[in-house]
């Protein structure tokens, strides 16, 4: 694991998105919000550590 902090933010949105989907079904559709900007944060994340080196 090469970042435990973008895993960690990563995990928090998949909880996150499931929590949303399961309390407003109706709006199940915006579940994946949450994990694409997680996602795009690792991926900066990913962007400036290799920048930095």
């Amino acid at each position: 694991m090469a970042d435990a902090g973008g895993s960690g933010l990563v995990l928090l949105a998949v909880a996150t998105a499931a929590l949303c989907a399961w309390m407003l079904l109706p709006l199940a559709f915006l579940a994946p919000g949450p994990l694409a900007l997680a996602l795009t944060a690792v991926d900066v994340r990913r962007s400036a550590a290799v920048l930095l080196e």
